[in-house]
């Protein structure tokens, strides 16, 4: 690990020259042999020209601007980042539509985007999506699957959590580890969408990781 830069400082008392403090560092000006002080004829003046100013000027200018050219460049370069993982569409499996990952095979059947929802209360503009899942784990672990692994895509643009309406085929359910070789479900799947209820899609986060997650097309290509 790179340490950190350290700095000393050393406090130097101003000399007192004819009842005026002077600093005891020499002067690194452009100096004039021709004028000595009045104080000290031995001694030549120091002063800067205005070419002198002027050249100084201009080089704090170019100065600043390298600053500020660097600076520019440095946030650029920390606003370029890994961008986060996007959902990948799910490898060849059947009978679809349905997702597999790593051996693990989870379909959805009896998909209805436009459910009855019974006792429960929609926001105007909203239907109920139900489906059933099944999850067959044909890796050599164990692999959990919930509810909150899946997230509904809808046609108005949103995400949506699965959640258990008092509807019917809206039954809750709670995680559930899988042995290897073993299968799980089917399970509900019921969700409040907006939008063209034609238009749905999927995703879904084997074992919870949201760096890995699956897209899967429901209806309408979307």
């Amino acid at each position: 690990m790179q340490q950190p830069m350290r700095f000393a400082y050393t406090l130097v008392p101003l000399k007192k020259d004819h009842g005026q403090l002077r600093s005891p560092w020499p002067d690194f000006s452009m100096s004039d042999s021709n004028n000595p002080t009045p104080e000290h004829p031995g001694r030549t003046r120091l002063f800067l020209t205005r070419r002198n100013r002027e050249d100084t000027i201009a080089v704090n200018t170019r100065s600043v601007r390298l600053l500020i050219l660097l600076v520019t460049s440095m946030l650029a370069a920390c606003a370029i980042q890994p961008a986060s993982p996007a959902s990948s569409p799910s490898p060849t499996c059947s009978p679809r539509p349905c997702a597999t990952v790593d051996g693990v095979i989870v379909t959805f059947s009896g998909l209805n985007p436009n459910a009855p929802p019974g006792r429960h209360v929609l926001p105007e503009g909203y239907h109920l999506v139900r489906m059933q899942i099944t999850m067959l784990n044909g890796s050599s672990e164990t692999r959990t699957v919930s509810p909150s692994h899946f997230e509904l895509h809808d046609a108005a643009g949103f995400m949506r959590g699965a959640n258990f309406p008092d509807a019917a085929g809206c039954d809750s359910w709670q995680a559930a580890d899988v042995a290897p070789g073993a299968s799980f479900g089917p399970k509900p799947l019921c969700f409040e969408a907006a939008g063209d209820p034609g238009r749905l899609s999927l995703d879904w986060s084997p074992g919870g990781s949201a760096a890995q997650r699956v897209h899967v097309v429901l209806l309408g290509g979307f």
